[in-house]
């Protein structure tokens, strides 16, 4: 739409003083409509699709932080029935790096040997 003209309409009487009439200048309705609608679509397809996008990272961020506590859970649980294993079974152990050479023994394996 180019603009809006508002014209007073005087008929003399008091009632119609107050009214205005507005007439169009410039193109129709519809070809000023139309690029604001697609404008206006193609920011609502835009929006959908960060906020998929979103959601897909936020559900794959979820899940991982899921598997990495299944993971951390596996772990400890080895190591309780490892530690209980090695106290049941009245012996020690022996570690050994073999990068840094670094040592390290529980002391009933260190007795027992």
């Amino acid at each position: 739409m180019i603009g809006v003209v508002a014209i007073a309409a005087n008929a003399g009487a008091a009632a119609y003083d107050s009214w205005r009439l507005f007439a169009d200048v410039g193109r129709g309705e519809a070809s000023v409509l139309t690029p604001l609608r697609a404008d206006a679509i193609r920011v609502l397809e835009r929006t959908l699709v960060l906020s998929l996008l979103g959601a897909v990272a936020i559900a794959a961020l979820v899940r991982q932080l899921r598997r990495v506590e299944l993971g951390e859970r596996a772990l400890r649980e080895s190591e309780e029935r490892y530690a209980l294993a090695m106290d049941a079974a009245n012996e020690g152990h022996f570690d050994m790096h073999l990068g840094t050479d670094r040592r390290s023994s529980r002391r009933r394996w260190s007795r027992s040997s």
